[in-house]
């Protein structure tokens, strides 16, 4: 069963309390799926199950349901034998029983009085299921339910259902079929492998070099069945209710209750048939699971309406309005569930709706900008954007004309053309006018994400004076980030000091990304958090898929950096959920598939990573330009989970090489500071310190220190370090520090030292929130433990006493009782058992 364990364990532990369930799920939700596996795990721990299902036909059949499963017994007259199933019940309903009923709402009266009046003599729970979201007033419609603890089953995560359909694929999915089943199907499980299933059918998924790709927008007819599972038994006032929504479009709140009234609104909110999602600060309604609107646009001959297109007027994210934020603790990413999903694609439709009409009035470079910009959202053949562009009519408007090729410029790149694509913003350069800096931005723009550059931004692309102030933004925000990713730190927050971000319109999240990685590098790791979030709640508000990937990107690395994985999955699933638009250059996406792959290899998930890494390695590119953008990264994370250091040294190794000709300086020490945190050779640091001083920052700067401190065996500049790399968002590095510089003291006889340092480590991880830092990033002992550290853990692993293995090393008990203490603290492990597991073979 995929999803929903959180509320079987919940089931569990009522129905072993003796108390009634009430399940609550919409069709599609996996009641009956929920209900069969609580029968398999109660069973298992040794309960008897009555499992019955209440059918629409029988409901009014007296005992019919009870009948269904017992069959009938010998009667001695025409009326219903109500002591008869009563015994039969009685006889059932032994120690650890409990009665399971499917579709409790169908179940007749007479079934429901024998149960309950045998409940009341034997005490046994009932377990029931049903089709709304929840019971408003408990009991109210079904008296049988006034005692029962309500649970709510839940759509399914993107990964649930990634999983899911890899499971009955039996291949690999891309991302962007992923995100539109997601967005269609609402996350129930039953809608999901309907839609999956009818496109396999109908020939519109296709296995295209090992993974299943859409070749169409997914909608058939045949879906039409699936959909009236939902809208079948509605009343005629509700079913066109929801197609009114469906064709005419969103709506705020009060605008659904004046044209519905409330009472309707109620109802279908109650039946999770109807939701309002926030969308640019406005609560908008959305029909439920998103399945169903489709069907009603496919089934009317006229097309739904366009939804005015809310353009974005230039933003600027304010940690202040986080408010009540104090610290990044606080802060928590809303699930992508797929009613977001699917906000974010009826935005990118309504956006190609009113686009398209702009230009089949008037085809001027303007609109076929706006238009292309919208088709961007999508699939794009070569095709149709050469229709475009030769029926587009050039004027005057010269501004337009240089958006117009800096887009054509980007699709191309994005299809594998970069030398074209760089080609072609060269020759509009000359006749570009004063707008000529805008064309050398666009054309370094590729250069920095496709192949890298290794220069002085600034001599490629001239300021941008006497430009409109979005194009000026523009133009500095590029120069801003091509100096960033050399590792010129200050003079990237000079070109940004230049931007007016209110004038920066499409290109804010470009803006905010590039601002909270300048704070990250110069250490401020709260302050560049709370920028992340507050631009990716924007762009969640704005519904822009481009600018909620950039974002998410962004906040998944602070939280990388911090160690908070679960917040980093979010986040990283976020980024993956809004899909993948083949016009845009993949390097957000490349980072967030690089950060999921290396949080699931650190909490143990290892096909996870490794799904990640392969779908990473699918993109154009395996290097981009800011950190964690590196396939490098996550394949020496799996290397050495596995217990391969000398493979993951050489992955690291070659990875900051290439980041390195590339020009992401800041990028590639980032990486040679992990290689040499690792593998402390003094050698090789001086071999690196030109590098290392080529950076800028703090952010590299306390890293440094710390991993210098490793190198020369410094105890008292660990202990120094360990203030900045918590000030940098490192927690789990100052723990080390901490923990590295005890070691040294104690080895060098210096006990009161130690014991000094220790403290102040254990005062470091009490007043840090647990789950939320990680001291044991590299899961392999060879490289986190000591020699002699290594040798305790082997013998522990192998079943040996603390007796036996002092006797064994030359050691006192109570020195083998803190070696292992130490030990499992810097694996996260809690017990010897663990410790096998942790240790690489041959250690073992």
């Amino acid at each position: 069963m995929f999803g929903n364990q959180v509320a079987l364990t919940d089931a569990v532990a009522y129905v072993r309390s003796g108390v009634d369930v009430a399940v609550y799920g919409r069709p599609g939700n996996g009641r009956t799926t929920f209900l069969r596996r609580l029968q398999e795990v109660l069973r298992a721990s040794g309960f008897s199950v009555l499992l019955i299902a209440g059918a629409p036909g029988l409901k009014r059949v007296p005992l019919g349901a009870l009948a269904a499963f017992f069959g009938d017994p010998a009667q001695v007259s025409r009326l219903p034998d109500v002591s008869g199933y009563s015994q039969r019940l009685r006889e059932a309903a032994q120690a650890d029983f409990v009665v399971l009923v499917d579709d409790a709402d169908h179940l007749d009266d007479a079934s429901w009085g024998v149960i309950r009046a045998v409940q009341h003599q034997m005490m046994f729970p009932v377990v029931t299921t049903h089709r709304r979201v929840k019971e408003v007033l408990q009991g109210a419609r079904n008296p049988h339910l006034g005692r029962a603890y309500q649970l709510r089953l839940q759509p399914l995560r993107l990964d649930e259902l990634e999983a899911l359909l890899e499971q009955r694929a039996d291949a690999a999915i891309d991302p962007a079929t992923l995100s539109r089943i997601f967005g269609k199907s609402g996350g129930l499980a039953g809608l999901a492998i309907g839609i999956w299933e009818v496109g396999i059918q109908e020939g519109q998924l296709a296995l295209v070099d090992g993974v299943w790709v859409a070749q169409s927008e997914l909608w058939s007819p045949t879906l039409g069945r699936l959909v009236e599972r939902h809208i079948g038994p509605l009343g005629r006032r509700e079913r066109g209710a929801l197609e009114r929504l469906s064709l005419g479009g969103p709506l705020d709140l009060d605008s659904t209750v004046a044209l519905l009234g409330g009472a309707l609104v109620e109802k279908l909110e109650e039946k999770a048939l109807l939701t309002f999602e926030p969308v640019n600060g406005q609560l908008l309604s959305a029909v439920a699971p998103p399945l169903i609107a489709e069907y009603f646009r496919h089934l009317a001959l006229p097309a739904r309406a366009a939804r005015l297109a809310r353009g974005d007027a230039g933003y600027i994210a304010d940690e202040s309005i986080l408010r009540g934020v104090t610290d990044v603790s606080d802060l928590h990413a809303a699930q992508p569930d797929a009613m977001f999903v699917r906000s974010v694609q009826d935005a990118a439709r309504a956006r190609l709706l009113l686009a398209r009409a702009g230009w089949e009035q008037d085809p001027s470079a303007r609109n076929a900008f706006a238009y292309l910009l919208a088709l961007g959202a999508g699939d794009l053949g070569q095709r149709e954007v050469r229709s475009i562009l030769d029926r587009t009519v050039h004027d005057d408007d010269l501004m337009a004309s240089v958006r117009l090729r800096g887009w054509h410029s980007a699709w191309l790149a994005g299809r594998g053309s970069v030398a074209q694509a760089k080609q072609l913003l060269r020759d509009g350069e000359s006749s570009a006018g004063k707008f000529r800096p805008a064309l050398q931005a666009a054309r370094m723009r590729l250069e920095l994400l496709y192949e890298g550059y290794d220069g002085d931004i600034r001599d490629e692309v001239a300021p941008p004076e006497g430009l409109p102030d979005d194009v000026r933004g523009f133009v500095r925000v590029i120069r801003a980030a091509g100096l960033l990713i050399a590792g010129r730190i200050m003079a990237a927050e000079e070109e940004l000091a230049e931007v007016d971000p209110h004038s920066l319109g499409a290109d804010w999240a470009d803006h905010e990304t590039v601002r909270g990685l300048v704070r990250l590098a110069k250490g401020e790791h709260a302050q560049a958090t709370l920028l992340a979030y507050s631009a990716l709640d924007h762009a969640r508000a704005s519904a822009d898929a481009t600018a909620v990937r950039t974002t998410a990107y962004f906040a998944a690395l602070c939280q990388l950096v911090r160690g908070d994985y679960r917040e980093a999955t979010t986040l990283v699933e976020t980024a993956l959920a809004v899909g993948t638009p083949s016009s845009n250059a993949p390097t957000s996406l490349l980072g967030a598939l690089c950060i999921g792959s290396i949080v699931a290899g650190r909490t143990g998930s290892a096909g996870l990573a490794q799904t990640r890494l392969d779908q990473a390695e699918r993109l154009a590119i395996s290097d981009g330009p800011f950190p964690a953008m590196s396939t490098s990264w996550p394949r020496s994370q799996i290397q050495l989970a596995a217990g391969r250091a000398d493979t993951a040294r050489q992955e690291l190794l070659q990875g900051a090489e290439r980041l390195w000709r590339r020009g992401a300086r800041w990028s590639a020490v980032l990486v040679h500071l992990i290689e040499l945190e690792l593998w402390p050779d003094p050698e090789r640091f001086e071999e690196l310190r030109p590098r290392l001083d080529a950076v800028e920052g703090e952010f590299v700067g306390a890293l440094r220190t710390y991993v210098e401190a490793l190198v020369t065996k410094n105890p008292t500049q660990l202990e120094e370090s360990a203030p900045r790399l918590l000030r940098t968002g490192r927690a789990g590095f100052a723990v080390n520090a901490y923990d590295r510089a005890a070691q040294l003291f104690e080895d060098a006889g210096h006990a009161e030292d130690a014991e000094r340092v220790r403290r102040a480590g254990e005062e470091l991880i009490a007043g840090l929130e647990p789950g939320t830092f990680d001291a044991a990033r590299f899961r392999s002992a060879d490289i986190l433990l000591t020699k002699r550290e290594i040798q305790l853990a082997r013998l522990a692993a192998m079943g040996w006493s603390n007796q036996q293995i002092a006797t064994e090393l030359v050691l006192s008990v109570r020195t083998v009782e803190s070696h292992l203490h130490r030990i499992m603290k810097k694996t996260a492990t809690t017990s010897r058992r663990d410790l096998a597991e942790y240790l690489p073979e041959r250690s073992l």
